[in-house]
């Protein structure tokens, strides 16, 4: 990924109901920028994607922000705005990497993580700030079938790439943020 030092990276993971959704947004309204656009991938397969994303659209509505729902191709999007008028939240990163692995038959992990990185850097280009929310998946310790195993070693490919790249990375446990890289607590 092309380290591009016009566009401020941070890197937010943490596990499932860790606070990282809230604790990301809330990093974008402190920056204060005229134009936000929230980069929603999530897929609506069943009732229980549409109440996720239901939830998040509820608390985001008084934000003001662009939600543009896109999920996979994400170096496609224009934005209209300056650049560094602009942020940027990816949510999430886990969901992207499957829609681009699973809606190609035959992408393996590395090559749907390339794109991934190809599109970002497009994206990113376009923004003063991006803000991208990513999962830990790799504490439970299980073995999984090859296909399984590929998108895991693609997502730790992702989070490798992405955290060399930011200038701020923060991991969210139990609500609470420690700041991996950059940041005042890192």
């Amino acid at each position: 990924m092309e380290n591009d030092s016009q566009t401020f990276l941070h890197l937010v993971i943490g596990g499932s109901g860790s606070g990282k959704s809230v604790y990301a947004e809330n990093e974008v309204l402190q920056r204060k920028l005229p134009h936000v656009f929230y980069i929603a991938d999530m897929m609506r397969t069943d009732q229980e994607a549409g109440e996720k994303i239901r939830k998040h659209v509820e608390r985001r509505s008084s934000y003001g922000w662009a939600t543009i729902e896109r999920d996979r191709d994400l170096g496609g999007i224009h934005l209209p705005t300056r650049r560094e008028e602009t942020a940027i939240l990816l949510e999430d990163l886990p969901n992207l990497l499957a829609n681009e692995m699973f809606q190609a038959p035959g992408r393996t992990g590395e090559e749907a993580a390339a794109k991934i990185l190809r599109d970002l850097s497009c994206l990113f280009s376009q923004a003063s700030l991006a803000v991208v929310v990513t999962g830990d998946v790799f504490r439970d310790g299980e073995t999984y079938d090859a296909l399984t195993e590929d998108y895991i070693e693609a997502l730790g490919l992702l989070h490798q790439r992405l955290s060399s790249r930011a200038q701020r990375v923060t991991e969210l446990v139990c609500g609470i943020f420690l700041d991996l890289k950059g940041g005042t607590h890192g």
